[in-house]
């Protein structure tokens, strides 16, 4: 039988070892009959850390061979194979394993220049099995991780590239993005066509400077259509009309002050439309507050619409709201 190092992908707290280098952790070596059983028995072993995932490889001594587990290695017929786990994480994945087709086409990744610039290190890894923020458990390709000062900073993971991919449906006419990031965002709203101009805010004149030191970006299509703009977006106040304004200016998902700059910023820009970057969480967080039982309503979201005062998208789909409880579900077991 087949013998593979397996390695906890969740980070390091602390000044050590491995904390940004997989291969230097310390492995824990697997007999299994595929890479997708080895992966499932540190699942057993480490049920806490599912949602940040595990990187497996096949071992060979004195030599390792990284495997990918592409798609059509993909897990199959999950809830069988699963028998080993602990009934209380076998409910906990039965709930999240039918997410497997995302509600909207997850944004496209551009091509970075891993490197080491500065204080910032980006650099390409490898997770072979991730969570989603509308989907569960998915096999995907290689993304990018920047770090600043071995402090991760930012990861093109799934959950990243789902939570912002119908940010870029609704882009149209002006649209203002708040947070420029790695630019994944400006990339993918850069190739619809119903945008006319590109505004980004951006505070940390580094993070501008990096952005064009990591990316062709001149080279997008429809470059032409961007500006750049070193300011504080809780105060910008733009001099002409905004179409639509997307906002991710928070460190983490589900950021408790989501609502509040949400609403500092919509008083300043006054956008005909708005998408703030986790949402779906604080519409799950109002409805909560409000006494109401799963699953919300659409006639809930335009309720939570009003109460904040910000004209958001996704108005008008009535899946919406159940999307929003699927996202509470990944990311509150992330």
């Amino acid at each position: 039988m087949p013998e593979y190092r397996c390695t906890r992908n969740k980070s390091y707290t602390g000044d050590c070892l491995g904390r940004d280098d997989l291969t230097a952790r310390q492995g824990y070596y697997i007999q299994a009959e595929s890479p997708e059983g080895a992966w499932k028995e540190m699942a057993t072993r480490f049920p806490d850390e599912v949602t940040y995932g595990f990187t497996v490889d096949e071992w060979e001594p004195f030599n390792v061979k990284v495997v990918e587990v592409t798609k059509d290695k993909e897990l199959k017929n999950e809830q069988k194979s699963l028998t080993r786990l602990p009934q209380e994480l076998l409910d906990q994945l039965s709930e999240v394993l039918e997410y497997k087709t995302p509600p909207y086409e997850p944004l496209k990744v551009p091509e970075y220049r891993p490197g080491q610039y500065g204080e910032w290190t980006l650099e390409e890894m490898k997770t072979p099995i991730t969570r989603g923020y509308f989907t569960s458990y998915q096999s995907v390709t290689n993304n990018y991780r920047l770090c600043r000062s071995n402090t991760l900073w930012m990861s093109l993971t799934l959950m990243e590239l789902e939570s912002q991919s119908h940010h870029v449906l609704a882009a149209k006419g002006h649209t203002v993005l708040m947070g420029l990031g790695m630019g994944l965002l400006l990339y993918n709203v850069l190739l619809n066509n119903d945008v006319e101009k590109v505004t980004v805010i951006e505070n940390d004149p580094d993070i501008i400077e990096l952005f064009h030191q990591i990316t062709n970006a001149t080279a997008w299509q429809n470059w032409d259509k961007v500006s750049i703009i070193f300011a504080d977006a809780l105060n910008w106040i733009p001099s002409e009309t905004v179409d639509y304004l997307a906002v991710d200016i928070w460190p983490a998902l589900g950021d408790i002050n989501l609502r509040f700059d949400g609403q500092k910023i919509q008083e300043n820009v006054r956008a005909k439309q708005v998408a703030l970057w986790g949402q779906e969480l604080d519409f799950i967080s109002y409805c909560v507050e409000q006494g109401y039982s799963p699953a919300c309503t659409l006639a809930q979201y335009h309720e939570y619409i009003e109460a904040i005062g910000i004209p958001l998208i996704e108005a008008n789909n009535p899946n919406y709201p159940n999307y929003c409880f699927r996202a509470a579900q990944m990311v509150m077991n992330y």
